[in-house]
């Protein structure tokens, strides 16, 4: 399990285990029962799945809130970002295998800016995709490299308040041996 999926797990059980009350009830034939006292969370799942089906997961590694509500997820084995109402309900999606603009490989992370521009780790691809919210290709940057503004496999992205993008370019583990750039790259927005 990657360690990205290992923190989502364990920060959702977290958020189960606080939101839920748990308490042990003896029924009137002596059965047990377990009573839930709700918090005013509301716990729900988005999607499941390990088919291609639109709306479905296939290994989702990544997710981001826009200032809207919208829930963005980047699926790794779908070659997909999927859209999500605040509420839960599939909005759409983008994406399909390959390496030209808008398509990807393997995206691994997105990020949501306050504009509602949608970001996009395209880790096979090594590179940086923009999106408008409903997943019109904008623009990107970066090849395979070493030098500034070039990336192996980036694994991670984040849009700070005055638009400037931080990328987790760390490469792989393969074989027990971890290749890369092992730093985070600090990019100024292509709408800046």
């Amino acid at each position: 399990m990657h360690l990205r999926t290992l923190i989502a797990v364990v920060c959702a059980l977290s958020l189960v285990m606080i939101s839920l009350a748990v308490t042990l009830v003896t029924g009137s034939a002596g059965e047990a029962a377990l009573a839930q006292q709700t918090q005013p969370y509301r716990i729900f799942q988005f999607a499941i799945g390990a088919q291609a089906t639109v709306g479905q997961f296939n290994n989702p590694s990544g997710a981001a809130v826009a200032p809207d509500g919208t829930v963005y997820v980047a699926d790794i084995w779908n070659r997909r970002i999927h859209r999500f109402s605040a509420t839960g309900e599939f909005l759409g999606g983008w994406g399909v295998q390959g390496y030209s603009d808008g398509q990807f490989s393997s995206p691994s992370d997105v990020a949501v800016a306050s504009d509602g521009i949608v970001y996009v780790a395209d880790t096979g691809n090594h590179r940086i995709q923009r999106f408008s919210a409903t997943g019109a290709f904008l623009g990107g940057w970066g090849v395979q490299g070493y030098s500034d503004g070039q990336f192996s496999s980036p694994g991670g992205v984040a849009v700070a308040p005055d638009g400037t993008i931080y990328v987790v370019d760390s490469g792989t583990v393969f074989q027990g041996m971890a290749n890369g750039n092992h730093r985070i790259q600090r990019l100024w927005s292509l709408n800046k």
